[in-house]
């Protein structure tokens, strides 16, 4: 049973997380780490955002969390324009727990096929899962509104950046990918 101390605890996780990530990426737009420490960083601290977003995901609504966890879920740092918030990535999980590798499991596509089938979902996951979760369920308003809240942080962060996000970008996506590997292939198949 999760407490409120846990919960709590997974709040913070998010929180510096999402600072070691904001901080590591200007530290390396300032060309004061290299992209290897860069990569380092994003190995280390995007999959504890995730870990603590999925605990939240079974704990908690959107309603009890905070906006920003909310809006952003899969990761602090958009890995897309098309990547869903909270309420869908909780929905989907969720769906998963009750039809786990069913015809009805909305990751079960995580899970099937040959790994070139496996790495190419990985590296795509964040628009499937938009691209089917906006079909069977729809667009709000709120999905929307978060939407352009990510385009908005990507904006500035290549602002920011310019080609150095890019490399920022990339490794978020490889950790990414590699995490969906992991979690969904390995454990589940």
């Amino acid at each position: 049973m999760t407490s409120d101390n846990d919960v709590s605890q997974y709040l913070r996780h998010c929180a510096v997380a999402a600072l070691i990530l904001v901080a590591a990426y200007g530290l390396f737009v300032a060309d004061f780490i290299s992209s290897w420490i860069l990569f380092a960083i994003v190995a280390v601290t995007l999959p504890r955002w995730i870990i603590s977003v999925h605990e939240l995901i079974h704990v908690k609504s959107d309603k009890q969390i905070n906006r920003i966890i909310s809006c952003l879920a899969i990761s602090p740092i958009p890995l897309s324009i098309l990547t869903l918030s909270y309420p869908q990535i909780g929905e989907i999980h969720l769906s998963h727990h009750r039809t786990p590798t069913t015809e009805s499991d909305p990751d079960a596509y995580h899970i099937r096929g040959n790994l070139f089938v496996v790495i190419l979902n990985a590296l795509s996951a964040p628009e499937q899962s938009f691209i089917r979760s906006v079909q069977l369920n729809g667009f709000n308003f709120q999905l929307g509104v978060d939407l352009l809240i990510k385009l908005l942080i990507l904006g500035i962060l290549i602002f920011l950046g310019g080609q150095k996000f890019f490399w920022f970008w990339l490794f978020l996506r490889i950790v990414y990918g590699l995490g969906d590997i992991v979690f969904f292939r390995l454990v589940h198949h």
